[in-house]
């Protein structure tokens, strides 16, 4: 029987807590990695695959190590073919599967696993062969039965975040009594294989098997199984991480390309001076990579491979870097707090409406609030040795300075992603904050001649305001037409989950009610690049030039990717699309009749109200994979 968590998905605007876990001594939890089946879609053993520098099976290992503490070792459970001794040969054939385009080395490690277990790690064989993962849990709960908590996981969950498996354990430490386990919970369900289980579950897991079931879906028809929803966890885990699976060469090579330009693009990513790499997530209890995917896995001895590495940038190009202060020096002024009165009118339980009337009814509480920074940024450029040009100055919540300050270069058509060298922050004749300027460095001079009409000063609502005329920006821009969703549109159902995935990223909303939020996905409908700001069009053009920034700019521009916005759409917001190229924009709220025009002009698919699932298409409907309808959309 399968329960939601408790109040885990409640809407609030204040980030989710852990579930209060009884003042008693750490619980004893053993874990396990379910290595088994015949991996016949992948065509080569799953737990031998090289993912961003280290085998599938040594990160599931180490997530759970980093998850967990005391001495335990990790169990391994796999065929008892795979066990020391055994050879390749001696394992079932894979059918022929076709070779991928992936940039995850698909390279085995020596076979057999079982004889090359990372450190810390033992085998155990399935007591079942050829029973399914249902088995193997079996084979983990008989082996841990001494342990209070059993935390199981795939092999083929290449980026779990410790945090998040921990947080499994809590909830079912916490719930005593309760479940019999707590598993994790995504859109598509729930994840049976990454979970905490009480080893009393075992009975319930060899009596299913005794009667000839093999289905671990049916587990919770006779399991008290708790999901925690994606509410109850992405917190710590903002892109999801941690539920993405690999169960074939195409789904590798996807997963991995999105998750190498989530982690390029990744808030804090880049240092002062630096790229960034796949293997500077931080230890377990540190703050997560790539908004919470942590990679705890990369093995001493194994190395790790750079982020920037195989991905779609032009050859030879590489990341840039930014010079100055860095975005967390900034980022304290995002969310800065507040002594407030929170007034609170009671309900009249008579007639259910509020009662304002008496002063001495009127419930006041004193509480420190966090409210959404909102500070000046003024954006500059300048070409070999030459002075900065002062471009504009728009008004934004602190983080992403150069992400922004690049993104709207390249929305302004000022530039072109291969013209930028560099930023750096800070202007010595200036007592204002250093990240309160930022210069674009280019490989050519700017002409200030050209620029005297552009000169901006905006709020944070009005991304084109004092520019010479609207007819200008919409004329710079050529209409997108080399994009691939013509050929292969993106489902419904990928376009409706969107704005529910981007609620989920949103940190700085559940913390402060008060920003805007652009995200960026891939055809495959996953989250690549959030970012958040009190002016919708600072976070469009900082989700763009964290892009630019990470050499994530292929020739054609960014022409796989959907822009999703947390509120409504106008034509500034659709101009900075098509100048980025990219060719879907979809909005929860609603659009402007000159963003449906501007849309239709440069051939940009545009879809507002996206909510439950519904939503309202305005231009081009080719792109999305929809019923045939009688009339075009013009």
């Amino acid at each position: 029987m399968t329960r939601p968590a408790d109040d885990a998905g409640a809407s609030s605007r204040r980030s989710p807590r852990d579930v209060a876990v009884p003042d008693v001594a750490a619980p004893d939890v053993a874990t396990a990695v379910l290595a088994g089946g015949g991996s016949r879609r992948m065509g080569r053993d799953k737990a031998a695959l090289v993912v961003d520098g280290g085998r599938l099976l040594d990160r599931a290992v180490g997530a759970l190590r980093a998850a967990t503490f005391g001495d335990r070792p990790v169990l391994v459970v796999g065929p008892h073919q795979m066990a020391a001794g055994a050879s390749a040969e001696q394992l079932p054939a894979p059918p022929s599967a076709p070779e991928a385009s992936t940039e995850a080395s698909t390279e085995a490690a020596p076979r057999p696993i079982a004889a090359d277990l990372p450190q810390g790690a033992r085998w155990i064989s399935d007591l079942r062969p050829a029973a399914g993962p249902l088995a193997g849990l079996e084979a983990a709960l008989a082996a841990a039965e001494d342990a209070e908590v059993v935390l199981v996981t795939g092999v083929d969950h290449p980026w779990q975040a410790p945090a998040v498996l921990r947080r499994l354990v809590d909830r079912l430490v916490g719930a005593e009594p309760g479940p019999s386990a707590v598993v994790l919970g995504t859109a598509d369900g729930p994840q049976l294989l990454v979970g905490a289980y009480r080893p009393a579950a075992l009975a319930t897991v060899r009596g299913l098997l005794d009667s000839g079931e093999r289905r671990l879906r049916s587990l919770p028809d006779h399991l008290e199984v708790e999901v925690l929803p994606p509410e109850g966890w992405r917190d710590l885990d903002p892109l999801g991480a941690t539920a993405v699976d690999v169960d074939d060469p195409y789904t590798l090579a996807a997963a991995t390309r999105w998750h190498r330009r989530a982690v390029a693009t990744a808030p804090g990513a880049r240092t002062a001076g630096s790229a960034p790499t796949a293997g500077n997530a931080p230890a377990a209890g540190g703050a997560p990579t790539a908004g919470g995917m942590s990679d705890p896995a990369a093995q001493p001895g194994r190395g790790s491979r750079s982020a920037t590495a195989g991905r779609e940038a032009a050859p030879g190009r590489p990341a840039r870097q930014h010079r100055g202060a860095t975005a967390a020096t900034s980022d304290r002024l995002a969310t800065p707090t507040r002594r407030v009165l929170r007034v609170h009118s009671p309900t009249n339980s008579r007639t259910n409406s509020r009662t304002h009337s008496r002063r001495d009814s009127i419930e006041v509480e004193r509480l420190d609030d966090v409210l959404v920074g909102e500070e000046p940024l003024e954006i500059r450029a300048a070409g070999p040795d030459q002075e900065p040009v002062t471009l504009a100055t728009t008004l934004r919540t602190p983080g992403h300075e150069p992400e922004l300050a690049v993104g709207w270069v390249l929305a302004e058509g000022l530039a072109d992603p291969t013209d930028i060298v560099t930023t750096e922050s800070g202007d010595p004749l200036l007592l204002a904050r250093p990240e309160d300027t930022i210069t674009v460095r280019l490989r050519r001079a700017v002409d200030p001649n050209t620029l005297v009409h552009r000169h901006v000063i905006a709020t944070a609502s009005c991304g084109v305001c004092g520019r010479a005329t609207i007819e200008e920006l919409a004329a710079r821009v050529a209409p997108i037409t080399d994009d691939g969703f013509g050929t292969d549109p993106l489902t419904w159902s990928q376009l409706a989950r969107s704005p529910d995935e981007l609620r989920l990223a949103q940190g700085r909303f559940r913390a402060t009610g008060g920003v805007h939020a652009a995200g960026l996905f891939d055809s495959d409908g996953r989250l690549v690049t959030v970012r958040e700001d009190v002016g919708r069009h600072n976070a469009l053009d900082a989700a763009i030039g964290a892009h630019a920034l990470a050499g994530l700019w292929p020739p054609s521009g960014l022409t796989d990717l959907v822009c999703v916005l947390s509120g409504r759409v106008g034509f500034e917001l659709v101009a900075k699309a098509a100048a980025a190229r990219i060719p879907i924009v979809a909005a929860v709220g609603a659009a402007s009749d000159l963003a449906a025009r501007t849309a239709q002009r440069l051939n940009v698919t545009l879809v507002g109200f996206l909510r439950g699932g519904d939503g309202v298409v305005y231009t081009h409907p080719h792109r999305l994979a929809l019923p045939d309808h009688d009339a075009p959309v013009r």
